[in-house]
């Protein structure tokens, strides 16, 4: 079972991986943005990568947050900032997780 220091820790450690990925892909791809967004599907994947791989320390629940907190990145949600939205919906879907599915 997993403790709520672990989901808050997790959450949090999902959303900083946003900026590590971004560099380093930026760094071995250079940038490649598609479209009106600022951001790369390769960023996102090494995101995901990275995330769900965080995420197995919690079981399916992680896993299943990590990607879809990498999901939730790529989007801009005006005026809503991405280190708030990712952290948040990884806070509550690990929430839900530990609540309903111990």
């Amino acid at each position: 079972m997993m403790s709520v220091e672990e989901v808050v820790v997790t959450a949090l450690l999902f959303s900083w991986v946003i900026f590590v990925a971004a560099v380093l892909t930026r760094k071995l791809y250079g940038w490649m943005r598609k479209g009106a967004s600022n951001r790369s599907w390769w960023g996102n994947l090494a995101m995901a990568a990275f995330s769900i791989t965080v995420g197995t320390t919690l079981g399916s629940a992680g896993m299943f947050a990590g990607a879809v907190a990498s999901f939730i990145e790529h989007y801009e949600y005006k005026p809503i900032d991405d280190n708030i939205t990712v952290p948040l919906v990884s806070f509550v879907i690990l929430m839900l997780a530990k609540t309903y599915a111990p």
